[in-house]
């Protein structure tokens, strides 16, 4: 989980977003990818400004996951 003590730079609403984003990720794929992977994919594909929406599809390219 992405946090204020964890982060540094962002909103609340964009932590609140990015977990649903996380969320999202591992309903999908379960438990065979390591939160770090989802951590490192979001870091890299992370721009200001983005929604929910477009972090998710570009995470999920990054990973390879089909969904």
């Amino acid at each position: 989980m992405w946090t204020k003590n964890n982060t540094e730079g962002f909103r609340q609403d964009e932590l609140d977003m990015i977990n649903s984003v996380i969320e999202r990720i591992m309903q999908v794929a379960g438990s065979d990818l390591e939160q770090e992977w989802i951590d490192a994919a979001i870091s890299n594909e992370w721009i200001e400004g983005m929604t929910g929406d477009e972090l998710y599809e570009a995470v999920t390219k990054r990973l390879g996951l089909s969904v």
